[in-house]
């Protein structure tokens, strides 16, 4: 049975659920998946910026945490990036607010652009 065959006496007695289990379940494994791809994006971007400062000396204790408005926002725009160039650009952005040398608390008007950007436009930048 393929899984969109069901037998039309199925077909009606679900039609009488308030849902649709098959969209459900589709939107649940969609959601799913969607959810462990910018999981993966977060990792490597946050491994990243791990070895971003690790070049520049900087240990955990100089790093502070972050806000949950500051961190949510960044959470939410940066996990739907995959590009390494772009990935990189994330990490730059999130170590230049967790490094306590520096005084920044914002990076909204960043990350408004940032996600804006395409790696093209990263590398005529940098």
């Amino acid at each position: 049975m393929n899984i969109v065959e069901i037998s039309s006496g199925a077909a009606e007695v679900l039609a009488k659920l308030p849902v649709d289990p098959a969209k459900e379940v589709i939107e649940e494994l969609i959601g799913d998946s969607a959810r462990l791809w910018r999981f993966k994006n977060l990792i490597r971007i946050a491994e990243k910026a791990s070895e971003f400062a690790k070049d520049r000396g900087l240990s955990s204790e100089q790093m502070r945490q972050t806000s949950m408005h500051v961190g949510l926002p960044w959470i939410e725009k940066a996990s739907r990036f995959d590009d390494e160039t772009l990935q990189a650009k994330w990490a730059e952005l999130l170590l230049s607010v967790v490094n306590e040398n520096q005084d920044r608390y914002s990076m909204a008007p960043t990350m408004q652009i940032l996600e804006q950007l395409d790696p093209w436009d990263c590398e005529v930048l940098d």
